[in-house]
């Protein structure tokens, strides 16, 4: 979700709010036992966990003329307690940051 709110004529503020979830994929393992012969495909990478995640930011854009310019800052954390589906094995691997950027476009 997000909002452009102008302000006066080349100024926009724009907050935005998200939430995602997903299942586990069908081979995904938190327990990798690598002295075992595997049978079937398995992986522990954190991305196949079941897990949900929000994130907020705000966006400052200003219109410059030909260049527009972007400063935006966003706090993202994904955590086994915000899924929507069932975790019968949670990842230890979860990430949570926070990120600022700055980005300048050209019209031409």
């Amino acid at each position: 979700m997000a909002w452009f709110q102008n302000i006066g004529q080349s100024l926009q503020l724009v907050p935005t709010l998200r939430y995602y979830s997903q299942s586990a994929a069908d081979f995904f393992t938190n327990i990798d036992d690598f002295g075992k012969p595997v049978s079937e495909y398995q992986s522990s990478d954190y991305r196949l966990s079941a897990f949900g995640a929000f994130s907020g930011g705000l966006s400052l854009i200003a219109d410059l003329g030909a260049w527009t310019a972007t400063l935006t800052a966003e706090r993202y954390v994904a955590n086994e307690k915000y899924a929507a589906y069932t975790v019968s094995q949670p990842s230890t691997a979860l990430v949570r940051y926070n990120r600022i950027s700055l980005g300048f476009d050209y019209s031409f």
